[in-house]
């Protein structure tokens, strides 16, 4: 009955303030005008094409985006629902040749080198070379990159500060294009990040109301992201003050919601914008997650002309004209998939709601525990840090957690076998010859609880050796 309450609350808040917006200027023309803004913009999306594709050239490198690694490992341990893998198929050679040819075109993007050619080959093979990593237990959020991509390979972002833009200027063949084609595209991608905002929180308020942020639930949050991190605590235990906590799992929902709205208003979108970078730099405090690739996207919000006094010449409006078209339906496009992901809470690829932690944490998990015992029978310490760390600690906890809740025993039996190999071969000489035990455990999160886990039964085990391959 509370969760009913706060959704109609919401929606009723919601609608009161839509109302009162297009009673100052109708929607539709209110969304026009912040689309296409007559404000110079072309050194800005210049220095945002430099930003946006350096950060694909690192993400790439990611200890996460190990796709060629990734794409060697066997086929049981892809988590994914099928169309992605059979639309491109897992194959580490191929992975290898297009994740070369990726960070070649970046780079080409980046230096504005055939600018748009680049950007538009760049942004297909990242479709490929980025989506490999997701299919492995875990969805890594950097869709945002990809669709800024696309986004940016319908504009003229190569005028300034690239290599074409010079090799025009000498030839005098530098045109004058009317502001809002640079603006634009800016913009959209301003829609995006708001939406990005807009579905965790909504879905935090919908599918949990205000008891998400009451009570014990936010601990179990950190407890359960403390969990994939070793233990890991921070110097400040803010889970020792609840109201603290609960404060600002309020602010964090309020915020998330608002900042779509906050974009269209020049007065104070900086304030919002300030928000998000004191919200990130909370949530790397106490989370260790820095999602600095999200905050990228900042980048489109600096009015560098303004910063660097520079002034440039733009032709005269002139409307909607088919310059805009290209950038116009591929932006809407993303953006209706977006919305669509947002409110069916799909996270795939290349399309996703962004995390939401929308649900009431557990003070326990599920997962699986690996033991060695040698050939005698006697346990043996298992390290395997170089391994997990190649996987990324996140992936591996996902991992052990979704072979754990497999409802079918013969399923989980293929995956810990899987993961035997990969555990084998990770080390030949020293597993020869000893076994592998996969349990099925509870572990409580609390940190401060006295038991610590609690086995449930032994999911397999298996004897290690060269004939696993």
């Amino acid at each position: 009955m509370e969760l009913l309450i706060t959704q109609i609350i919401f929606l009723l808040l919601l609608g009161i303030f839509l109302l009162y917006v297009s009673r100052k200027q109708n929607l539709f023309t209110r969304l026009m005008h912040f689309l296409f803004p007559q404000r110079s913009s072309m050194l800005s999306l210049a220095i945002f094409r430099i930003i946006l594709f350096c950060a694909l050239i690192l993400v790439s490198f990611k200890g996460f985006n190990n796709s060629y690694w990734l794409s060697s490992l066997p086929d049981e341990l892809i988590y994914d629902s099928g169309y992605f893998t059979n639309l491109f198929p897992v194959n580490s050679k191929l992975v290898l040749v297009a994740k070369q040819l990726f960070i070649f075109f970046c780079f080409t993007s980046m230096i504005g080198f055939f600018t748009r050619p680049s950007m538009i080959l760049a942004s297909l093979l990242g479709l490929y070379v980025l989506g490999i990593p997701q299919l492995y237990g875990k969805s890594y959020h950097i869709h945002h990159l990809l669709w800024c991509s696309f986004i940016l390979s319908t504009a003229r972002c190569g005028d300034l500060l690239s290599i074409d833009s010079l090799i025009l200027i000498n030839k005098s063949k530098i045109k004058s294009y009317a502001p809002e084609m640079y603006s634009m595209p800016i913009r959209f991608i301003w829609l995006i990040l708001g939406l990005i905002y807009f579905f965790p929180g909504f879905w935090k308020l919908w599918s949990c109301g205000v008891d998400w942020f009451l009570g014990d639930n936010l601990n179990f949050i950190l407890y359960d992201r403390w969990a994939r991190l070793n233990d890991f605590a921070p110097l400040f235990r803010i889970d020792h003050y609840p109201f603290f906590l609960q404060f600002g799992g309020l602010l964090v929902i309020l915020f998330e919601i608002s900042f779509i709205f906050a974009i269209f208003s020049d007065k104070y979108r900086k304030y919002w914008l300030i928000m998000g970078l004191i919200f990130h730099s909370v949530t790397y405090v106490f989370m260790k997650i820095s999602f600095w690739y999200l905050l990228v996207l900042y980048f489109a919000f600096v009015d560098w002309e303004n910063i660097l006094k520079r002034r440039i010449n733009y032709a005269r409006s002139t409307g909607i004209t088919n310059e805009h078209n290209a950038t116009i339906y591929i932006s809407t496009f993303i953006i209706v998939c977006v919305i669509y992901c947002g409110f069916n809470k799909i996270d795939s690829w290349p399309f996703a709601v962004y995390p939401c932690f929308d649900h009431f944490y557990p003070s326990t998990k599920e997962t699986v525990e690996i033991s060695l015992f040698n050939s005698e029978g006697v346990e043996e310490p298992l390290s395997v840090d170089k391994l997990i760390n190649q996987f990324d600690p996140s992936r591996w906890d996902v991992l052990l957690r979704r072979i754990a809740k497999e409802h079918s025993k013969r399923e989980k039996q293929k995956s810990c076998r899987a993961l035997a190999k990969v555990i084998y071969f990770s080390n030949p000489n020293k597993y020869e010859g000893k076994t592998l035990q996969f349990n099925r455990v509870i572990i409580n999160l609390n940190p401060e609880s006295d038991i610590a886990s609690r086995k449930l039964e032994k999911i397999y085990q298996l004897t290690l050796s060269t004939n696993l391959n």
